[in-house]
């Protein structure tokens, strides 16, 4: 039995009142959500996607891909093939004579908890986060080995891909498959989790600390998972010690600020095995907002995808709103889940005539960081009852339709599978306005041009892997 039970929200205690008022409090701050489940005592009581995000679209996990890492590894330990405490080097024999003196030393254990003894994230000048790149005259792995820490691994924590790439990459060297490949029959199956597919590096390996594109329910289903501590509707899958190990505050996170409170407190409860320490429970988490939180208080998990740059506004409002409503006595079971369907982004709309704009600049500030412009030019043409974008990109050029008033649909080939989007445009006070939303990400991008025939073109989150929307399609 793989199917997730549904039910209303008053048959296993949670108020309705309190989703919508999670709702409302996101619009109120104005913080961009694509869809999210909430699932408690094994039974999903609210749902919702925000238009034109829908169910059946897999979106981009960014860090959240980590969790699912960490439970490759939890399989492989269980079925004997890796050891959480010995040494990774010993997997690679034929780099053997790479690493320094520290970080022949590493372990899965230091590393599932970002203690490899680096004071800050390290992965940095590889070329992993190019779809494009070619392999490098070092591999990946050889390359991070060759990263020798300035601290005793185990002794302090830094947020590092370096970490997860390395377990990610033992376990596909050991398994000789694929992470995608590996937990199909392990997880994905026993789960009933559908589409799965992975970013690789350029070498061939899945990426491990990012990259997984799966269905929202797929973060609902894990964190169902480590919930029971391993069991799966009544069959169990890993050990119940993987989860009293790990699900701990096993490496010290907190930021404390002059006057004593904590930078983002929800990233200040320390971190366990590619799982943080919340004020509530614990989650897996990744970029933009991608949430799987588990609350083993209330025997709930909430699944969250989203566009948001302020990660912890997102679960302020969680706690501020849907908490209070997670704890109320079960009614007569049964009943529908409160499914919202009046959510969405609004489109763009306005007539006008045909037009060409040019980006002055090729790069533009983000929140103190210089990016590449995503569009150069942009040609506007009318074409019955919708626009056709002519956008010039890094890559080339590119034509998207857009709905005037609605959100148009189209998809074109991408560096790594397809890109799906939905875009829609219009003109108001004289300026062309569009937005193209790369729907199974964290990303969209907004154009306007300006009388003086200026673009200005931003995107509403930058993507951590790739430059242009091009590099930003469904893995194959």
């Amino acid at each position: 039995m793989t199917t997730l039970r549904y039910g209303a929200p008053e048959s296993v205690g949670v108020d309705p009142q309190a989703v919508r008022a999670f709702v409302q409090g996101v619009a109120d701050a104005n913080h961009e959500l694509h869809g999210f489940m909430i699932a408690r005592h094994d039974v999903v009581a609210a749902q919702g996607w925000w238009a034109p995000y829908t169910s059946e679209l897999p979106h981009l996990l960014y860090s959240l891909s980590k969790t699912f890492t960490a439970t490759a590894w939890a399989f492989a330990e269980a079925e004997g093939l890796v050891e959480r405490d010995r040494p990774l080097i010993e997997y690679w024999p034929e780099l053997a004579s790479v690493p320094g003196p520290r970080a022949r030393t590493w372990t899965a254990e230091q590393l599932l908890r970002m203690a490899s003894g680096h004071p800050i994230e390290t992965f940095v000048g590889l070329a992993i986060d190019d779809p494009r790149s070619g392999p490098d005259e070092i591999d990946g792995v050889a390359w991070c080995f060759a990263k020798e820490p300035e601290f005793e691994p185990g002794s302090i924590f830094a947020y590092n891909q370096l970490c997860t790439y390395l377990v990610a990459a033992t376990i596909q060297e050991v398994t000789g498959q694929t992470l995608v490949d590996y937990l199909r029959p392990r997880l994905f199956d026993p789960l009933g989790i559908g589409h799965a597919t992975w970013q690789t590096d350029q070498w061939g390996r899945q990426l491990g600390f990012t990259g997984l594109f799966v269905h929202l329910e797929a973060a609902l289903k894990l964190g169902l998972l480590y919930l029971h501590r391993g069991v799966w509707q009544g069959q169990r899958l890993l050990p119940e010690a993987w989860f009293d190990a790990g699900l701990n505050p096993l490496s010290d996170t907190s930021l404390p600020l002059p006057d004593g409170t904590l930078r983002n407190p929800d990233w200040s409860q320390g971190y366990g095995y590619q799982v943080w320490m919340a004020r509530h429970g614990y989650r897996g988490d990744g970029a933009f907002g991608q949430f799987m939180l588990v609350l083993p208080e209330l025997d709930v998990v909430i699944a969250i995808n989203s566009g948001e740059q302020d990660m912890q506004a997102i679960l302020n409002q969680v706690w501020r709103h849907l908490l209070p409503g997670l704890a109320g006595e079960s009614a007569a079971a049964g009943g529908e889940p409160l499914t919202l369907t009046d959510l969405g982004m609004a489109p763009l709309s306005g007539h006008g005539p045909t037009a060409f704009f040019e980006a002055p600049q090729e790069t533009y500030v983000h929140n103190g960081v210089t990016l590449l412009t995503p569009a150069r030019q942009l040609r506007v043409v009318r074409e019955g009852e919708h626009w056709v974008l002519g956008l010039g990109v890094l890559d080339g050029n590119v034509v998207i339709p857009a709905g005037d008033g609605v959100w148009l649909a189209s998809e074109m080939p991408g560096h790594e599978g397809p890109v799906e989007l939905r875009a829609s445009a219009g003109w108001e006070n004289g300026r062309f306005q569009a937005r193209v939303i790369l729907v199974m990400t964290p990303h969209s991008i907004v154009l306007e041009g300006r009388p003086d025939g200026t673009l200005d073109a931003r995107w509403t989150t930058p993507p951590l892997r790739g430059t242009t929307l091009l590099d930003l399609g469904l893995p194959g």
